[in-house]
């Protein structure tokens, strides 16, 4: 079993991570798989997986628009937090 990554990090942490860092995270939500990557071209993406199939894949031109835009089961992802593995 995946232990919550709000027991490893908190959000801010993560935005640094990814913001400043530019880290790539896989985090996992109920039996989806998500990835926060870097896309080609510059653009800042996220995939979500179910069962190994890609299910959606998004490109955005920053990484505060992906993060303001990306909705898991119609959640916005800052909320998801406390649930993500």
């Amino acid at each position: 079993m995946r232990g919550k990554i709000s027991d490893i990090m908190n959000y801010s942490e993560f935005l640094e991570r990814y913001l400043v860092n530019q880290e790539e995270f896989i985090f996992y939500y109920k039996d989806i798989e998500i990835n926060i990557c870097y896309g080609i071209n510059g653009t800042f993406s996220y995939n979500i997986t179910k069962n190994r199939v890609l299910i959606l894949k998004e490109d955005f031109n920053s990484p505060n628009e992906l993060l303001e835009k990306i909705k898991i089961d119609g959640i916005e992802f800052p909320k998801l937090w406390n649930y993500l593995e």
